[in-house]
């Protein structure tokens, strides 16, 4: 996906039930209240778990919907030094942000 080599992060879900995908949505909308801004939540049926984290370069899987897992990945992977474009995600006050 195009996101990741602009240094975005993307939680991918599948067949959630309605209150796992909303703990995901809210979460993932709490981290972008903090200046992330590249980050987003796409439903994948192909994915071979329920719930994933994908970043350029990085990729975990998990077995369920944990989403305390989540903002230390964003915390992480956000604007990846694995991709050359990573700093894109760092404008305006996402500048501020430790990665970038």
């Amino acid at each position: 996906m195009h996101l990741l080599e602009h240094g975005a992060v993307i939680g991918w879900t599948n067949n959630l039930s309605t209150a796992e995908q909303k703990a995901v949505e809210d979460e993932f909308n709490a981290i972008f209240q903090d200046r992330y801004y590249q980050l987003a939540v796409v439903e994948n049926p192909d994915l071979d778990v329920p719930f994933a984290l994908s970043a350029w370069g990085a990729l975990q899987t998990c077995k369920k919907v944990d989403t305390s897992v989540i903002r230390p990945f964003v915390e992480e992977w956000y604007a990846s030094p694995k991709t050359a474009e990573g700093g894109l995600a760092c404008q305006g006050d996402a500048r501020t942000l430790p990665n970038c």
